[in-house]
């Protein structure tokens, strides 16, 4: 449920702003915090399918750790967002 509240969170702060920079950021702690407590529920219960879920975290993780990254990239010197 947390996920999900600062996923929408984010998605209003986007509406309200209109920084894509919020969306960014909220999605990738909102995956992470989903998959991690998927992740922590499945390591409690010593789910055989363990494996499978520690690489389906480990992918969200990569993807979330890649959107915070480019949100943290400098801008282009004159280049307009338009042409990018």
């Amino acid at each position: 449920m947390a996920g999900f509240e600062l996923l929408l969170s984010s998605v209003a702060g986007f509406l309200l702003t209109s920084r894509v920079a919020s969306l960014k950021l909220g999605m990738s702690l909102a995956l992470r915090i989903a998959l991690g407590r998927f992740l922590a529920s499945k390591v409690l219960i010593h789910s055989n399918y363990l494996p499978f879920v520690g690489a389906l975290f480990g992918a969200t993780v990569a993807t979330a750790t890649l959107l915070t990254l480019t949100l943290l990239k400098p801008p282009l010197r004159g280049v307009s967002r338009r042409a990018r």
